[in-house]
């Protein structure tokens, strides 16, 4: 019953790494494509689903608490997954959400700043600038999110098994340590 939890930055490559890994070793991809299909019979609607998913709070409190119950929706459906094992939850918290379960391998992604701009800008096709914005937005807001819901510092790498920078290290071999590293005899 292995369960993987990858924690990316934008224009990391976390995305292809995530669905190959998955693919190779036959488990699940708990992304946002799979949760917004399981939303509607937790009660979420995909604006509910915009505005709780890796997203810290608004401070405003009628809303937060909106947000937060949608997020707690968003929690159940990462955990029914994460229950039935063979898996990797690509993103929302996961690597906190399951911080007590031992064989969890905590896998997080990344890349220089401008690496990440210059391959989000060339993925999306956006000029550079508007690239640095999207980019650095994405981590305040995933940063934020970890440290409101889990106070923890999202860059602390002893909150991971495994750090990858995908600018020292292709794609594969990404893969190759994660699915490597997944069958290590210390996670049980």
């Amino acid at each position: 019953m292995a369960i993987i939890t990858i924690s990316r930055e934008m224009g990391s490559a976390g995305i292809p790494i995530a669905h190959k890994a998955a693919e190779q070793l036959g488990y699940t991809l708990v992304d946002g494509d799979a949760i917004k299909k399981m939303a509607p019979a937790y009660g979420l609607s995909p604006e509910a689903l915009e505005k709780a998913d890796e997203k810290p709070p608004l401070f405003v409190d009628e809303l937060d608490e909106k947000i937060e119950v949608d997020l707690h929706q968003i929690e159940l459906i990462v955990l029914e997954y994460a229950l039935k094992g063979n898996v990797i939850i690509y993103g929302r918290g996961g690597q906190d959400l399951l911080r007590t379960i031992q064989s969890v391998f905590r896998v997080r992604i990344i890349a220089p700043f401008e690496e990440r701009v210059e391959r989000w800008a060339e993925r999306e096709w956006l000029d550079p600038d508007y690239a640095r914005i999207l980019v650095r937005r994405s981590d305040q807001q995933r940063g934020g999110f970890i440290k409101y819901y889990f106070d923890r510092d999202w860059e602390d790498p002893l909150g991971y098994d495994l750090v990858i920078n995908t600018l020292r290290l292709s794609e594969d071999t990404a893969v190759k340590l994660i699915c490597e590293g997944v069958q290590d005899q210390n996670l049980v």
